[in-house]
């Protein structure tokens, strides 16, 4: 245990952390930054995480000639978390921005680090509809840890700028780099148990649903696997048996480099095919702990050799005068760089980037918190429009099916065999798979003749809480080969209709 987290060891690894991790919250900070008066201050509808219930108020007077009885639920923070004005959360923001920046770079990299999570930690969880979730909870407790590790020893502008940087080797605690692995650890063991509880994740239906949802959906490719169920499932059972095993076969030797190349395909496919904002780029830092030196060691060499072997033919062999060039780029690099430790330079760079963010706020000025743009009057709707919009129509009945299948067999929540052609003796079996929220409703399947006769007729009463609902049409002997149709109706409107062949 003592050398697992007390050992030294080189401070690249966790360089490579700190510098993905700084892109991912400084592409996710600038993203936001526009609308940090809208989602951190008093001028928006700021959303804090902690809050209870306070008390419920009257009836608002608006619906009170339309019958209506809404009620104003008040909530009251439980941590005394400050809800900061529109100028102090443009700084803030800014100032979060400038941090992330200074993370990525290394530029004073532990004093960035501690900025950076303190502020993150005062702002986030004051935006619960989009800062705080789960990933950037992750990101905080990496941006932890990483302020207790030597992160910036290497591949910065604090190493640039630090004169006796080749005359010792640097190295850093495990300590770091072991907790965040047992962090990802955590993570996927914690994510397994919340799959294997939602029974909706095993079958496919919740990634199915992510597919097709405008918020989680992100492109075509998921589009077409969610109308594609075996394969829905199979990625659902398959990332459950990988976040199963992750855990415990990453510390095997032979198993933890494939497992890491497996997790980074698992979250680029993941950000690919589902929008979940910054958390692939966060996870992909995280997994970046279980990489060794030695593995960094042989990816350099790979990619070194090849090109020194070209610069080689290339020079014809006359090479003399390289070791004191590069001797004197090196001290050339350092007075270009020895700026970077002073704290002073530091200090300016952050006022300034901070001035010039809240001036450019200042000038835009897109909420009219400022008071150098009035904000837009609301204008009055008709009362056609708002009892329009207080109708709460529901769907046409056909919006409620996700999927109609048929098949000469079934299991569970799929049918197999042909879904077009049947033969005599058979069942024909109607798999019908609704949306997560529908009414109850009755369905009614009818078996139609060639000449539109009626032949057989099945009724279903399905609850709200059904999802899956089979039933079926015996093929006996009696019916003649031929083309065959069924009609499925829900409340007596028929929503889908299907066409089969009947053979001998």
């Amino acid at each position: 245990m003592k050398v697992f987290f007390f050992s030294f060891e080189s401070p690249r690894m966790l360089a490579l952390v700190r510098i993905v991790l700084g892109l991912a919250l400084l592409y996710d900070g600038l993203s936001h930054w526009r609308n940090a008066i809208e989602l951190f201050s008093t001028f928006g509808p700021a959303m804090p995480v902690f809050v209870q219930e306070a008390e419920v108020g009257r009836p608002t007077p608006i619906f009170a000639d339309r019958g209506g009885t809404p009620k104003i639920v008040r909530v009251k923070r439980m941590l005394p978390i400050p809800v900061l004005t529109p100028e102090w959360a443009v700084i803030a923001h800014t100032f979060l921005v400038v941090s992330m920046l200074s993370v990525t770079l290394g530029w004073h990299s532990r004093t960035s680090l501690v900025a950076a999570f303190v502020v993150a930690l005062w702002l986030w969880p004051l935006d619960l509809s989009s800062s705080i979730a789960k990933h950037t909870v992750i990101a905080l407790h990496l941006l932890l840890l990483l302020v207790f590790s030597q992160c910036g020893a290497v591949w910065s502008l604090d190493a640039l700028a630090d004169a006796n940087r080749n005359n010792f080797c640097r190295l850093s605690s495990a300590g770091p780099r072991r907790l965040m692995q047992i962090l990802v650890c955590c993570i996927y063991f914690g994510a397994t148990l919340t799959k294997i509880k939602t029974p909706t994740f095993a079958n496919g239906d919740l990634l199915t649903f992510s597919f097709l949802d405008d918020h989680w959906g992100s492109g075509r490719i998921g589009l077409w696997l969610s109308t594609v169920p075996f394969l829905t499932l199979g990625l659902s059972k398959a990332t459950l048996l990988f976040e199963l095993l992750f855990p415990f076969l990453v510390w095997v030797r032979r198993c933890r480099l494939p497992l890491v190349g497996l997790a980074f395909g698992v979250h680029a496919a993941m950000g690919l095919l589902l929008h979940l904002k910054t958390f692939s780029p966060i996870m992909f830092a995280a997994l970046l702990a279980f990489i060794e030196e030695r593995d960094l060691v042989l990816l350099a060499r790979a990619i070194r050799d090849p090109f020194r072997r070209v610069l080689i033919e290339g020079a014809g062999g006359v090479g003399g005068a390289a070791p004191s060039n590069a001797h004197a780029g090196l001290h050339g690099a350092h007075a270009r760089f020895n700026f970077a430790s002073s704290a002073r330079w530091h200090v300016i760079a952050v006022i300034l980037f901070v001035a010039a963010g809240f001036a450019i706020q200042y000038i835009g000025d897109w909420y009219g918190a400022f008071g150098r743009r009035s904000p837009e009057a609301l204008k009055e709707i008709s009362t056609d429009e708002f009892d329009e919009m207080l109708a709460q129509r529901g769907p046409a009945y056909e919006d409620y099916f996700h999927r109609i299948e048929l098949g000469s067999r079934f299991s569970g929540n799929q049918v197999f065999g042909s879904s077009q052609r049947f033969q005599t003796g058979q069942r024909a079996y109607v798999l019908i798979q609704m949306i997560q929220s529908h009414p109850a409703m009755t369905l009614e399947g009818i078996l139609i003749a060639a000449d539109g006769k009626e032949l057989a007729r099945f009724t279903h009463r399905v609850d709200p809480g059904n999802t899956y609902t089979v039933n079926g049409f015996e093929l006996t002997s009696e019916l003649l080969p031929g083309t065959y149709g069924i009609v499925l109706q829900a409340e007596g409107y028929v929503v889908a209709e299907r066409q089969f062949e009947l053979v001998h």
